[in-house]
């Protein structure tokens, strides 16, 4: 149900109304309101990384970047998070073909 939910909103909001939406409803616990504004900065940089161009964005790839995380969220106790990691656990490739 994630995938297609994920897909129908994203097709008919705003995606920051649409990433808000999916990580609230498509995961259990919730993520979060305040992680919205992190997951599009996840995006925006899965979107212009030249490892995602060439097809081979994922664990491993050349795009080892992170973000940094909210006042109380930790990724594995550090307050800064692999793009890569965030992208799987809250389930964001469906949103990497749209863009605004």
């Amino acid at each position: 149900m994630g995938h297609a939910s994920a897909a129908s909103v994203r097709a008919s909001l705003a995606e920051d109304v649409a990433l808000g939406w999916h990580l609230q409803y498509n995961h259990y616990p919730p993520i979060p309101e305040c992680m919205t504004p992190v997951a599009q900065r996840v995006l925006n940089h899965a979107r212009s990384c030249p490892a995602f161009e060439d097809q081979t964005f994922g664990w491993g790839a050349p795009c080892e970047h992170k973000v940094r995380l909210p006042e109380g969220a930790s990724y594995r106790g550090k307050r800064l998070a692999p793009i890569v990691a965030c992208m799987d656990e809250w389930h964001l490739w469906d949103f990497m073909e749209v863009s605004e």
